[in-house]
């Protein structure tokens, strides 16, 4: 429609969820997750600046042109910002009220029988089951943790034990998008598809490999729109758009991960994993529909404990 529109983030987060869960049965299960974000700005330019520059030569993709050690959180239409405040985000946004009804359970299977007990299977991730997840707001849209609307998914799950005591498990999730009022004229998808494989290759009674994949649809409708960069060089934008592979107009959009994890028994894990994006779009500066070196990653530390 004409509408020039403008996304920025620059910022650091940490969340910290709580997790209450019930089993009402056997097969009956829900869980009510409080994410506590505490998102401020600034300190790891430096280190984002020197690791493009240590891994992908000199180039820093543009990072110069933009503030430096500061919280941004921008989405404009037409020059309009939506969020006129960019104090950091702290506290509670939303809430996420989560069902599980197991329709087969994993304890069943021949080959955890013989082979013992199957640590995934011991935490319930063995079997086929049904999900429903909805997230509630709690604040308004203007703060920038939330829409303010309700969004709702429902997942299918299957999961068996594979070489004995490892395993794998694989998602489905088909979920229904609210207003955003942030972005309420964009061309914008409010149907998402997800689907997810994880494997846990056992390597001793306290630790595991842990691999994932990850793919989703894409928010924004790409036949409506294009990229406009400010650069000159065709070549050196077309490497900026691959760099932004998350975010770009690409067709699907994913993340890879590798890492491990331990635990002190079933209930109680740490893990930790190194996470790469990517997309499948037209926008390879290479020629190639696979955008897989982009610069983005994340370090996940993750902790569960019984009380």
């Amino acid at each position: 429609n004409g509408s020039t529109l403008y996304y920025e983030s620059r910022f650091e987060q940490s969340t910290l969820n709580l997790q209450f869960g019930h089993a009402f049965t056997d097969q009956l299960a829900g869980e009510i997750v409080v994410p506590i974000v505490d998102r401020w700005g600034g300190i790891m330019d430096h280190t984002i600046n020197a690791y493009h520059q240590t891994f992908f030569g000199q180039s820093i993709f543009e990072r110069n042109l933009y503030s430096q050690n500061q919280t941004v959180f921008s989405v404009k239409t037409n020059g309009q910002d939506f969020f006129a405040s960019q104090k950091p985000l702290q506290g509670v946004s939303n809430l996420d009220l989560k069902f599980k009804w197991w329709l087969y359970k994993g304890s069943n299977y021949k080959s955890l029988r013989k082979a013992g007990e199957n640590m995934v299977c011991q935490k319930g991730l063995c079997g086929f089951a049904l999900s429903s997840l909805t997230k509630i707001p709690l604040g308004s849209a203007a703060e920038g943790g939330t829409t303010g609307f309700v969004d709702q998914s429902l997942g299918l799950h299957y999961g068996r034990p594979i070489l004995g005591r490892s395993a794998f498990w694989f998602t489905f999730d088909y979920t229904w998008l609210g207003p955003n009022p942030a972005i309420e004229s964009w061309p914008r998808f409010s149907r998402l598809l997800m689907y997810e494989i994880n494997f846990d290759f056992y390597i001793n009674e306290r630790w595991g490999f842990l691999t994932n994949m990850r793919t989703q649809s894409p928010i924004l409708d790409i036949s409506q729109v294009s990229i406009i960069d400010t650069g000159s060089d065709p070549a050196t934008n077309a490497a900026n758009q691959d760099s932004g592979a998350w975010n770009a107009l690409v067709r699907w959009i994913g993340s890879q991960a590798i890492g491990v994890r331990y635990n002190r028994k079933v209930g109680e894990e740490l893990r930790f994993l190194f996470v790469e994006d990517w997309g499948f779009g037209p926008y390879s500066h290479t020629g190639s529909v696979y955008t897989n070196n982009a610069p983005d990653v994340a370090l996940v530390f993750q902790g569960r404990v019984e009380l």
